[in-house]
């Protein structure tokens, strides 16, 4: 009798197994359906271990992106071109204890890495208290600005300090404190952008993130657009980063 009990329970276990893995490739076939409808290009359904260089995928393990797609920003940024997002969902576990203690913990974050068009350098912020970091920037100090508020609503790191300070101007810092909750890192021309609250994407997460990523991108400051622009051989113009009228309007 006991052996039955034990077949049936493993077979119910196998199935609602089976189901659950049905529900979540269903799941991740939707985001890619969606993506597709609004003209994303696809690059991948799910890619496992992408060793892309922040700290966030190198934790833990059963790492994997899904539903992997860019969007084009071709004028976020006013006075410079080329600006995209690569949106996906990202999931890693860590494993702790031993025997029976032993407990695995899923995280799952919507993310996007951002190819900026210009180079802030190795600069990150999110807002003070959380938890789960995104930069393991070790040896650098929190920089703090002259908008006090700033300075304790946002934990601020870069490797030159210079890098943050040119980056975050006060329009840039107005618009951020209006807008939180993300994660930010740059390294050299790229950023990752990632949700703070957690939980497995959705259209309307994809959708969040990448209205912040559009906003932030028109909100870079102009002597950093016309640096770029100079790097290219372009002259200067006035009405660039967020010094352009179409900036100053989502800022009013």
């Amino acid at each position: 009798m006991e052996i039955v009990v034990f077949i049936v329970l493993a077979a119910l276990a196998a199935a609602f197994a089976w189901w659950v893995a049905e529900q979540e490739k269903k799941r991740v076939e939707a985001l890619v359906l969606w993506q597709g409808a609004q003209g994303f290009e696809l690059v991948a359904r799910r890619r496992d271990n992408p060793g892309w260089h922040w700290d966030l995928f190198q934790r833990g393990h059963s790492r994997r992106a899904q539903a992997l797609a860019i969007a084009r920003l071709p004028t976020a940024t006013p006075g410079l071109d080329g600006a995209a997002a690569l949106l996906f969902e990202y999931h890693y576990a860590i494993t702790s204890g031993s025997g029976k203690n032993r407990r695995t913990h899923h995280y799952w974050k919507t993310c996007a890495i951002l190819d900026l068009a210009f180079d802030p350098g190795h600069v990150a912020f999110e807002a003070e208290g959380i938890g789960d970091k995104l930069a393991a920037m070790f040896g650098f100090d929190d920089i703090d600005f002259e908008d006090v508020e700033f300075s304790q609503r946002f934990k601020v790191k870069a490797e030159r300090k210079k890098d943050a300070w040119d980056l975050l101007d006060g329009a840039l810092m107005t618009w951020l404190k209006d807008h939180p909750g993300v994660q930010f890192e740059s390294r050299q021309r790229q950023a990752l952008v990632v949700l703070e609250s957690q939980g497995k994407a959705s259209p309307q997460r994809f959708e969040a993130l990448l209205s912040w990523s559009r906003g932030f991108l028109a909100q870079v400051p102009r002597p950093l657009v016309n640096a770029e622009r100079a790097r290219l051989s372009l002259p200067p113009i006035m009405q660039a980063g967020n010094a352009s009228s179409a900036s100053r309007a989502e800022r009013n």
